[in-house]
Formats: structure tokens, sequence, C-alpha cells
């Protein structure tokens, strides 16, 4: 093989390895997703559940959770409400719950089910960036009631 097919071949498998990567570039500020979002909430992750794929459950764990309402931002729901979060899709976006860790979601309904927006300020408060979006969406809450 030449050292002309060898580069070409990295460089096409370099390639499909950065187009399967999650790239959300968060512009905004947090708050500009407010009025995009149906539920904010502050949840913890009860139960990690299978998506009935393996092959899913293998790549993607933890897209599927039952989780507790911990704190509401907005939406219509209250602390120790207890939720389903199955997206229609999964994506290496997509949230991956563990099991009794606690986050801050951007959220809407998806049938029976909740989902997590992609490409949100969605993430595990042990951030410390999500712990200070958290005390910053509650201001802005309280402002623009």
């Amino acid at each position: 093989m030449s050292l002309k097919a060898i580069f070409i071949s990295l460089l096409l498998l370099f390639t499909y390895a950065i187009s399967m990567a999650c790239d959300c570039v968060m512009m905004a500020p947090v708050t500009a997703y407010v009025p995009k979002s149906d539920y904010i909430l502050v949840v913890k992750a009860r139960d990690i559940q299978s998506t009935g794929d393996p092959e899913i459950d293998n790549y993607y764990p933890g897209v599927n959770a039952q989780i507790e309402v911990v704190g509401v931002i907005k939406g219509k729901s209250a602390p120790g409400d207890l939720l389903e979060f199955a997206p229609h899709s999964v994506s290496n976006c997509s949230l991956k719950f563990k099991k009794d860790h606690t986050y801050l979601v951007f959220a809407y309904k998806d049938g029976d089910n909740f989902a997590v927006y992609d490409c949100s300020w969605s993430g595990d408060i042990t951030d410390k960036r999500v712990r200070k979006d958290i005390k910053e969406l509650y201001r802005y809450m309280k402002r623009h009631k």
C-alpha cells in the first residue's frame, strides 16, 4: 500500500471520528434558554432503565432513567415527583444519567415520558458551571414572574 493511500485512509478515519462527536457550543447565556424550554428542573436519577435495545444500552447507558424532581425552576412539576426520561432518539449529545447523581435539565414532554433537549445547558451539578447556572436561573425566574 502506498504512503498516499495510507494517508487518505487515516484522514477519512479521523474525519469520521470527528463527525461522530457532539459539538454543542453554548454561546448564549443560560437564561436565553428559559423561553424555549417547557421544563427546567433539578432532578436526581433514581434508577437507570433499559431502552429495550442492547446496542443502545451499551453505547448510550443512562439515556433512560426514572428521576425524582428535587427543584422546579420552570414547568408544572413539584419536588418529589417521579418522572420517566426516555428520549425518542439518542445521539452523542444525549444526556446520560448516572444513578444517584443530580442534574439540571432543560426538558420537554415526549408522549408519556420526558426528554432532555440536546445541546442545552443540562448537566451534572458536580460541575461548578451547572451549580452557578442553577442560581442564575432561580434569580432570573424571580425577576421575570
